[in-house]
């Protein structure tokens, strides 16, 4: 199955609340990162640590297959996918 307990995936930020984060990943499943399992230290702002339209992974804590629900967590993984690329600075003196 493709959504499976402890099973790290790819989702979509769909929406942002006071008590956590949506994440879209196909035409039928979507989840919740409830404000207690997006970081180890005090959240205030949710919007510190996501924004509506960023691709992250996240882990799976429990699936809902009847409806199609997940309950997710990104505290303990590293969730941003940081593909920045870093110029070499070259001085000349």
């Amino acid at each position: 199955m493709k959504y499976e307990k402890n099973k790290i995936v790819h989702g979509t930020i769909s929406g942002i609340t006071e008590y956590g984060a949506f994440v879209k990943f196909d035409e039928y499943y979507s989840g919740l990162i409830h404000i207690s399992e997006i970081s180890d230290k005090f959240v205030s702002d949710i919007n510190n640590f996501l924004k509506i339209g960023d691709t992250i992974k996240v882990m799976i804590l429990d699936v809902d297959h009847k409806n199609y629900h997940l309950k997710l967590s990104i505290k303990n993984i590293n969730y941003k996918n940081n593909k920045k690329t870093y110029k070499k600075l070259i001085f000349v003196f």
